[in-house]
């Protein structure tokens, strides 16, 4: 049961067409942090080729925090790394979200965190911010 929780929280979204720039400057610093709840970076916006909050096609009409990494195997080694741990996204040194507590690898291209949309109003804007 709490697999199936999880698979609501974090979809995997293996045919997506979206439309964003990834931070592709070498010289700017990270804004958004991938870390596992102990601190460990998994990833930061920097790694990403796209990211941005999108709308889902589901019976709810949720959104989620969509990423596709530049590394085709980033999803699993993050997944990896996060096992049996929580991610947290950070906004440079502030905790923005905390996810549920990652059970099992995940191997895939490309991922969807959804969550509470005023999280998610706070992550938009704040990609719009620095892109």
């Amino acid at each position: 049961m709490r697999s199936a929780k999880l698979m609501y929280k974090i979809l995997i979204v293996c045919i997506l067409t979206f439309t964003a720039t990834g931070c592709e400057d070498a010289d700017k610093e990270p804004y958004l942090i991938f870390k596992n709840d102990n601190g460990d970076i998994l990833m930061t916006d920097l790694e990403l080729k796209e990211h941005g909050v999108i709308s889902l096609l589901d019976s709810n009409f949720s959104r989620g925090l969509y990423i596709l990494p530049k590394n085709k195997n980033k999803i699993e080694e993050v997944t990896t790394k996060a096992l049996n741990r929580s991610i947290e996204i950070y906004y440079r040194d502030e905790l923005i979200e905390q996810l549920p507590t990652i059970t099992h690898v995940i191997k895939g291209i490309n991922l969807v965190f959804t969550m509470d949309e005023e999280t998610l109003g706070r992550l938009d804007q704040i990609i719009k911010d620095n892109k």
